[in-house]
């Protein structure tokens, strides 16, 4: 965060510089307020996800999210079944488990 004020600052300093219409400026700190927005979205994201694995005991399981990946089919094969219900575990980034039909 401090790193955009700043970032932001320069900017509208070096804007100013430049003699910019009212527009040019208004438009500048809206982008500026729109970034800051999001890392703090972002922020709050992840402190609830920290919040939940402070939680967690040992060996215990956490969704992290969803892939999309491409999936082998042939004619009589269920779609819904080869969509769905399919779970990668990992363990510090690595495959240990693959559940479910795939």
């Amino acid at each position: 965060m401090q790193q955009l004020e700043f970032q932001g600052k320069k900017a509208l300093s070096e804007l100013e510089k430049q003699k910019p219409s009212p527009e040019q400026v208004e438009n500048l700190k809206m982008q500026i307020e729109q970034e800051r927005q999001r890392l703090l979205v972002n922020k709050q994201e992840l402190l609830q996800r920290l919040n939940i694995i402070s939680q967690l005991e040992m060996n215990s399981e956490f969704l992290q999210g969803t892939l999309d990946n491409y999936v082998e089919i042939k004619v009589g094969d269920n779609l819904y079944e080869k969509m769905s219900n399919t779970e990668v575990i990992l363990k510090d980034g690595v495959v240990v488990e693959i559940r479910g039909k795939f």
